[in-house]
């Protein structure tokens, strides 16, 4: 079997950034599960300075793994392999906050305590606590506890001096850096990047980066980024969490990136804007979730005020770090009534008591209450024809993933579930919000052009809904000209692939040098050769290239233009050599007409295996 990256196997590709990769995959010989980031650059030797760089991040990534806190992604063993860098992480099988609130539509408030408990309770380690683990008893001139040699005495304003040293701010708090884990309901800090330690940021140049919806005003200002600046991103996470979406929402145009005037926009809402209140949003996302119910509060109003003074405008009124706000959090909700009274039996408050606080199981309740109504009343608007008895509601619509990423001229079919799987209304229909970018037919998703789109599922009725985010990228395979665009598998079975007139398979002719071959260079696109191809030429050598999709353009049902044949199983390409795809391997082409122009083969890591020119 062959290596990935020298020792690994790979399991997944789990997604892409600007800057790397990131794959799931099973080391060979000792056979751990892990997830490996590897850099997009290509760097001939350590000594380089994006190496450097990324080496520092991850000294500081090992540094903070020193208190092994279990909310924080773990790394080991930066290195640099194939000319790439690589560090191996931990694998969080779960999925990011963002895409489980937009999925769920906000967050119950079990579950918002138990992501205040964890990502608030990460960061006032590195804020705070880290420095117990990170000390240098001779370096910091520390003295012993004379009852306990094991101990030492720190003092008040000992503690204030290393805390600055030590402490460390993330500085790109958002809810695509936290993940949710699915075994149970944890969440984890990722992406230390950006971070800040005693005021010297990794990335210096970087340092007021993150995304805008979360960023501090005093980070638009490029003031200096201390643990308050986190503390201000904590209470964007935090009233995300409640509400379904942060306080500013800064607005993406149709080619999926945010103007200057909407960045200009949203920078202006952080200084000036005071946030919205949290119980109208909180309330709207419920009632969006479950049609027709009535929302009552749920959550604790002391949350509000902790959410806004995260949200302060200056940083010195905020909570000093995200110790001093979890420490806060912690004792209101020690001081919380633990089992409230159930709701009055009379829709008239009695005065002369307190009224009791909302709790989570009365939303159930009234929820419940509204699904029986609401299956109250189809009951009595299904056709004559039918046996009302029989009708199931849908309660809920699942998708099969909680992103999906396509490139232009890539077509999915997507199929929703219903839950439960019996309901009577299993007819789901799919939206496209943008059928410019990306278009629907049935169940099918057609990439048009690159951007972002939401798509929506909803049942017949639309009383139920879901949703997923979709990201369309350009990556160059199609030609303008083309009439349709198809990933049918039958285009792909024994399809001819010509070699070059002489016959000689094993060594096809060295193509010119150019940008496009340099690992360091971005990839340019094949330029089609005007050679006519000949029937006589067509006979000499068949490729089988049966076991892959074709993501590229078709004209008159064959291939045509720039495009790419993603294999799905390993098995030898070319019957005159000894040539072998595995999955994951993929072909780039140029075809006119159903005839190679000419190819390239590359593994399932981009490297060159065979250049094909007729």
């Amino acid at each position: 079997m062959k290596l990935f990256y020298e020792k690994y196997i790979k399991l997944a590709h789990i997604g892409k950034g600007a800057n790397a990769h990131v794959y799931k995959v099973r080391h060979a010989e000792l056979g751990y599960v892990r997830a490996i980031k590897i850099l997009n650059d290509y760097i001939e030797n350590k000594s380089e300075r994006t190496y450097q760089s990324f080496l520092k991040e991850c000294k500081t990534l090992l540094a903070i793994g020193n208190g092994s806190h279990p909310n924080i992604v773990r790394i080991y063993g930066p290195d640099l392999i194939d000319n790439r860098a690589i560090v191996e992480m931990d694998y969080i099988q779960g999925v990011t906050l963002d895409s489980y609130i937009k999925k769920k539509g906000y967050l119950d408030y079990d579950e918002v305590k138990a992501f205040i408990h964890d990502i608030v309770g990460a960061l006032a380690y590195t804020h705070h606590d880290i420095y117990k683990f990170l000390m240098n008893p001779e370096e910091d001139d520390l003295e012993t506890d004379p009852n306990d040699g094991q101990k030492f005495l720190i003092t008040p304003e000992k503690e204030a001096e290393l805390v600055k040293k030590y402490g460390i701010a993330h500085n790109d708090l958002h809810s695509n850096n936290v993940m949710r884990r699915d075994y149970d309901g944890s969440f984890v800090l990722l992406d230390f990047g950006l971070a800040v330690q005693d005021g010297e940021c990794i990335k210096s140049s970087r340092k007021s980066d993150g995304s805008p919806e979360y960023k501090a005003p005093e980070k638009f200002d490029s003031g200096d980024i201390t643990p308050r600046s986190d503390v201000y991103s904590l209470g964007v996470l935090i009233f995300e969490a409640l509400t379904g979406r942060p306080p500013f929402v800064l607005e993406i145009g149709t080619d999926g990136k945010a103007s200057y005037p909407s960045l200009d926009k949203i920078c202006k809402e952080h200084h000036t804007l005071a946030p919205p209140e949290i119980l109208p949003l909180r309330k709207k996302a419920f009632e969006r979730q479950i049609p027709g119910a009535v929302y009552e509060r749920d959550y604790p109003e002391w949350l509000d005020d902790v959410v806004m003074k995260c949200l302060e405008k200056k940083p010195e009124d905020r909570y000093s770090d995200a110790k001093e706000l979890l420490d806060e959090i912690n004792w209101h909700i020690s001081h919380d009534r633990q089992d409230p009274p159930p709701p009055p039996s009379s829709p008239v408050d009695d005065p002369g008591e307190p009224k009791p606080k909302n709790n989570k199981k009365k939303l159930l309740f009234t929820a419940a209450s509204c699904v029986i109504l609401m299956a109250t009343v189809l009951y009595y608007i299904l056709p004559l024809g039918k046996d009302k008895h029989d009708y199931i509601p849908v309660t809920d619509i699942n998708f099969p993933n909680t992103e999906y990423s396509l490139n232009i001229g890539d077509s999915i079919e997507i199929v929703p579930t219903i839950y439960p799987t019996n309901a009577s209304d299993s007819i789901i229909i799919l939206t496209s919000s943008n059928p410019e970018i990306a278009s629907v037919k049935g169940n099918t998703i057609i990439a048009n052009k690159s951007g972002e789109i939401i798509l929506t599922a909803s049942t017949k009725n639309a009383s139920i809904h879901s949703s997923v985010h979709v990201i369309i990228s350009d990556i160059g395979n199609n030609l303008d000209d083309t009439e349709t665009v198809s990933d049918d598998k039958s285009l792909d079975k024994h399809s001819q692939i010509l070699p070059k007139d002489n016959g000689d398979y094993n060594k096809p002719k060295k193509p010119k040098k150019t940008e496009a071959q340099r690992p360091d260079s971005e990839t340019k696109p094949i330029v089609p050769s005007k050679k006519k191809l000949t029937q006589s030429n067509s006979a000499k050598s068949v490729l089988e290239l049966s076991y892959g999709t074709w993501y590229g353009a078709v004209k008159n049902g064959k291939r045509h233009g720039k495009g790419k044949l993603v294999f799905s199983s390993s098995h030898k390409v070319d019957q005159n050599s000894d040539i072998e795809a595995n999955p994951g391997d993929y072909f780039e082409a140029v075809y006119e007409n159903g005839q190679l122009v000419n190819g390239t083969l590359y593994d399932n890591s981009g490297n060159k295996k065979r250049t094909i020119i007729p």
